[in-house]
């Protein structure tokens, strides 16, 4: 993995896993600092249909978190590791991956009745299979759920900083920036080292101007797994949360 500082913002550049970026959090979860992503490890054993893989995931209670999904097909890339062969993923930390295909969530485009995926055996992305090739969304493969980014709903706000995988020192004064969307009010910040579990979220600001900005400096444990939450006190409904991102040295 490649890190390229500019003006505070991190640039990541990755090609594989096989540079480790993974961390098992000991939960039956998988953390990748690299794309800010945390991953569900094991692999359900029953192959699903494209429409089954999207509601296992979407359903999935895992380590205390019920936001899990479905991975998009870049999102599912990143696993790939080409150094490896059958499966083509660290098993280090992902042990029970079957060479075979894995859903992604993006339907292929001009063929809605077809998904794109990765195939675990070789690496292989079939971002453009021929005919004979295409998977429709009635066949049956595995799936892996993640977690991580943010939701953007219309009327709520948008974190635009803290970036998704993007690292903060501790000791380091960091600005917090965010789309108001013009709601009156102040705002409460608040913060998980716990990727966002319940019950986690310390208290950044208890009340802040909804101005888009604040600063904070940064202190507190290190970890990989934060979650930024910024909701609105008069309507906490509208609130954003972003994730993940890495509080370090």
């Amino acid at each position: 993995m490649y890190k390229l500082i500019i003006l505070g913002f991190v640039l990541v550049l990755y090609s594989s896993p096989c540079i480790a970026s993974f961390i098992d959090n000991g939960d039956g979860t998988v953390t990748d600092d690299a794309t800010g992503l945390m991953w569900e490890q094991a692999t359900d054993s029953t192959t699903k249909t494209w429409e089954e893989a999207l509601l296992y995931c979407e359903g999935l209670v895992l380590a205390g978190y019920t936001d899990w999904r479905p991975p998009n097909i870049k999102e599912l890339r990143s696993l790939v590791d080409y150094g490896a062969y059958a499966p083509a993923i660290d098993a280090a930390y992902f042990p029970d991956t079957v060479s075979s295909v894995y859903w992604s969530s993006t339907t292929r485009g001009h063929q809605s009745q077809a998904a794109l995926y990765i195939g675990f055996t070789d690496g292989d992305d079939y971002v453009y299979p021929s005919s004979n090739d295409t998977i429709t969304k009635t066949d049956y493969y595995y799936v892996r759920a993640v977690r991580g980014g943010q939701d953007e709903l219309p009327d709520n706000l948008v974190i635009y900083v803290p970036a998704q995988a993007s690292t903060w020192r501790v000791g380091s004064p960091m600005s917090i920036k965010w789309d108001t969307r013009d709601i009156a009010g102040n705002v409460k910040i608040s913060v998980s080292r716990q990727g966002g579990r319940e019950g986690t979220f310390e208290t950044i600001a208890l009340s802040t101007e909804n101005d888009g900005f604040y600063t904070w400096t940064v202190s507190g444990s290190l970890t990989v797994n934060c979650m930024l939450i910024i909701e609105p006190i008069i309507d906490p409904s509208k609130r954003a949360a972003q994730g993940l991102f890495s509080i370090v040295e």
